[in-house]
């Protein structure tokens, strides 16, 4: 599955119950935060393309 950033956002927001435009993470906090969203501990993150590969 691939995530833009926004679609990032989205459901961040929806499973955090907030409302954030832009959200910033630490790398450290980024597996938490994948594992809590889509259930997956493997994933790539691509910054200068925007987008999150989760496998």
């Amino acid at each position: 599955m691939i995530k833009n950033f926004n679609e990032f956002i989205k459901d961040f927001n929806e499973y955090y119950q907030v409302n954030y435009k832009n959200i910033t993470l630490k790398d450290c906090d980024i597996p938490e935060v994948i594992y809590d969203l889509y259930d997956s501990d493997e994933f790539e993150v691509y910054y200068d393309l925007k987008l999150i590969e989760i496998f």
